[in-house]
């Protein structure tokens, strides 16, 4: 699993950014990211992959909204819930998922954590810690995780070879890029170049 969550953290903070959360507590929690870098076909041939991915935290022991900054909005979650200000970017060492001490490290940096829901039961099996943009973050311990996209579960199992797909796609992508076969309009590959490319 420990791989899996390695090759995620990658393909989440390449070029994504965290688009949206829910919660039904004190089953589950969700987080949702755009810009993912794992590949699934397109529902239709005239449109491009979807890079929208979620991980749902299964009984969830913490979730705290941090504060990077001190004078941002004081209910900026509740906004970016609402879709009411622009999702954050993420950064590669800026976001932790599954290393409890890395996790509670980031958190440690937080100038304030708003608590969303805790449970009499401490600890958690995975974590998740992350900073977006400069000045909102999110903090999550739970007992379990599921990975999610439009098309249903997807096994960690899956992670490496989904995410080697999504890289031969953003290749072939380019190679296409204004000829007569090109793709449809991809943001995430456009903005996505990788080192020394």
């Amino acid at each position: 699993m420990r791989e899996a969550f390695e090759i995620l953290e990658d393909a989440i903070t390449d070029c994504g950014y965290w688009r949206w959360w829910t919660a039904n507590l004190p089953a589950s929690f969700q987080v949702e990211f755009g810009g993912v870098q794992l590949f699934q076909p397109p529902s239709e041939a005239s449109r491009s992959p979807s890079g929208i991915y979620a991980l749902r935290f299964m009984q969830p022991r913490k979730v705290e909204f941090l504060d990077f900054a001190a004078d941002i909005e004081e209910d900026w979650f509740s906004l970016l819930q609402a879709d009411k200000i622009t999702p954050p970017s993420l950064g590669r060492d800026q976001f932790i998922l599954g290393d409890a001490d890395r996790a509670e490290q980031l958190r440690q940096q937080a100038v304030h954590a708003h608590l969303h829901f805790t449970s009499p039961d401490s600890g958690g099996q995975v974590h998740l810690a992350f900073r977006a943009g400069q000045s909102f973050g999110l903090f999550v311990a739970a007992e379990s995780v599921r990975l999610l996209s439009h098309s249903g579960e997807i096994a960690f199992s899956s992670v490496a070879r989904l995410h080697g797909d999504w890289w031969d796609y953003w290749r072939r992508y380019w190679k296409l890029r204004d000829t007569p076969d090109e793709l449809p309009r991809d943001n995430t590959c456009e903005v996505c170049i990788p080192a020394g490319g």
